[in-house]
């Protein structure tokens, strides 16, 4: 019991003292980067030879499965395998064409290319709703984010009567609304400017 209090206290201590040394930037000598560096390389060392053994494994078991197999059933395995090889190379082809299709469609709608991966599917139905989907989400994100800087919604078309328009209410408009008044019914314009 008492060694199990002890245990505690120097822990406690501990834990103190790194908190105090997290405050200030850690130097470290020669010997402990070099240190580091080795554990590091020991480290990646260490990986790629578990993977190599894995592999090795692999190719042992295959090995002796081959040699339990009768020339019947070796053939049936190894055309089993290669099925399922050009079956992987056939699908990796089809998203390779999807992809460059849905490369295409994503420019022809002016969204960027960075967006591929958010639409690639392994069937055109599929990558035409991704594609709607994306445009429809961004095109909302974009007039968001321009109306929030700008300050105000885009002006709507404008509702005013151009016949019975008087200048107290021209006066009264907006700079996009007397724009529009401008564009839609030059000599209504003219005449609220005095030309």
């Amino acid at each position: 019991m008492e060694e199990l209090t002890n245990n505690q206290n120097q822990n406690s201590q501990a834990q103190d003292g790194n908190a105090a040394e997290n405050d200030t930037p850690k130097t470290y000598t020669q010997e402990e980067v070099d240190a580091l560096l080795q554990r590091e390389a020991d480290r990646r060392v260490s990986s790629a030879l578990a993977k190599q053994e894995r592999k090795f494994q692999a190719q042992q078991r295959e090995a002796a499965k081959l040699s339990q197999m009768n020339d019947d059933q070796k053939r049936i395995y190894e055309l089993e395998k290669r099925e399922a090889e050009v079956a992987e190379k056939e699908h990796q082809l089809l998203l390779a064409e999807n992809r460059n299709a849905a490369g295409a469609i994503l420019v022809e709608k002016g969204l960027g290319l960075a967006f591929i991966d958010f639409v690639i599917s392994d069937d055109a139905e599929t990558i035409n709703a991704n594609i709607s989907k994306l445009e429809k989400a961004f095109k909302a994100a974009v007039k968001a984010e321009v109306e929030r800087r700008i300050g105000s919604k885009a002006p709507a078309a404008s509702s005013v009567d151009t016949k019975t328009l008087t200048r107290e209410q021209f006066n009264k408009m907006s700079m996009a609304e007397r724009q529009h008044i401008a564009d839609t019914d030059r000599e209504t314009y003219n005449a609220m400017v005095g030309r």
